[in-house]
């Protein structure tokens, strides 16, 4: 009889703590009061099929993976609701996805959907960077379609880019020096304010050129056109015309567009005095042939 005393004081006790235990949350959730002990939920059991409000909840799917959940729900009607942060700062430790993004295993941010910024700016970091290359991209099926970005490293210029890639990983983009503001489409390393590594296809090309030097002063009075005699020695000793640049000038320096352009107005004016020159000796030729006929 004694034991049996025992046991049901200890049921007692029991059942009474769990009581009070029990109470003492609902109080602390009802009560707004707050709590020093950790809240822990193992479990999705009695979940409600009615009503709206906040909802915590803990599951194990199939596979065994773990979930925990905050939702602001309405069972009632089967809709969501807000659901409020507010802090001044909310911080992980690792992955957030949002609206339903399919999580990839390593981008800290995912989104399944717009992303708007009303405001501000837009920044993508790469801290304390030694040598690296940080970008901004829009991907497809995983790939990386277009890109913006920023490298920095030692013994290199630093540059902005923006581009596309291709189906084999090749980047194809426009580059920004940014100590001089030079851009390099298809280099990174843009010796002028625009240099392109390749072919350039377009309608019109205009270069400004100082009307000073345009090469109407071949027809000036006083200028000095080289007799034909001259000219040929000069091209058999140097073998290319005067004032124009070497084969090997043209391999160390390029072509400048407007500067040639120039050169060769120049040669075609003194070729058209030359012409003119001729033409007066072709006349004065014929001139005296018929002077010597109308003798005999």
């Amino acid at each position: 009889m004694k034991f049996k005393a025992i046991s049901l004081s200890l049921c007692a006790a029991m059942g009474i703590a769990g009581q009070v235990y029990a109470q003492g949350l609902e109080a602390t959730m009802a009560g707004g009061n707050s709590t020093s002990y950790t809240l822990r939920l193992t479990g999705t059991g009695a979940v409600p099929t009615s009503g709206s409000g906040l909802e915590l909840a803990h599951t194990t799917n199939g596979d065994g993976i773990k979930n925990s959940y905050i939702q602001s729900y309405d069972r009632s009607n089967n809709t969501w609701l807000p659901l409020n942060l507010e802090s001044s700062l909310i911080r992980t430790l690792n992955r957030v996805t949002i609206s339903n993004s399919t999580d990839d295993g390593f981008t800290p941010l995912q989104v399944n959907g717009a992303v708007k910024s009303y405001g501000g700016n837009f920044r993508a970091f790469t801290a304390n960077v030694i040598y690296g290359y940080g970008t901004v991209d829009i991907a497809e099926d995983g790939n990386r379609r277009v890109f913006m970005g920023f490298c920095k490293g030692p013994g290199i210029e630093e540059y902005g880019t923006f581009g596309v890639v291709d189906n084999s990983g090749n980047e194809r983009g426009l580059y920004i020096v940014r100590a001089n503001g030079n851009v390099g489409i298809g280099t990174t390393v843009p010796k002028s304010k625009l240099s392109v590594n390749g072919n350039i296809t377009c309608q019109r090309v205009k270069v400004t050129i100082d009307p000073q030097e345009w090469a109407d002063f071949v027809f000036a009075p006083d200028y000095q056109l080289p007799t034909l005699t001259e000219l040929e020695n000069y091209i058999r000793q140097h073998q290319h015309l005067p004032d124009i640049p070497t084969a090997a000038e043209v391999a160390k320096n390029d072509v400048d567009l407007g500067e040639m352009n120039k050169k060769l107005l120049q040669k075609v004016e003194e070729l058209t005095l030359y012409i003119i020159q001729q033409q007066k000796e072709i006349e004065a030729l014929k001139d005296w042939k018929q002077q010597v006929e109308s003798k005999k």
